[in-house]
């Protein structure tokens, strides 16, 4: 099997469009509700930097196309499937 595909990061939000989308539209805010917009995962199902790595399920705010997470990796000590980004605090460790 490839381990050519993973990511080594974190993610704040993530967009699917039905269409093309400009470097101007990265700047805009989102609701979820915008046309076009297949999927929107804003990662805030849980609070980051917490003991919560039981919680998988990931909710698109958009079209109901919900995910689950597999195979994270934490970080330091912090036990959680969430990155802190703009729509949450960040991580006190």
């Amino acid at each position: 099997r490839c381990a050519c595909n993973h990511m080594n990061g974190r993610i704040d939000e993530l967009m699917i469009w039905d269409k093309s989308i400009t470097a101007t539209d990265l700047t805009d805010s989102y609701t979820g509700t915008e046309a076009d917009l297949i999927a929107y995962y804003d990662f805030d199902d849980s609070p980051a930097c917490r003991l919560n790595s039981e919680v998988v399920q990931l909710t698109d705010k958009a079209n109901q196309h919900h995910g689950s997470l597999v195979n994270f990796q934490f970080y330091d000590t912090c036990e959680s499937n969430w990155a802190a980004g703009h729509n949450q605090k960040p991580c006190l460790q």
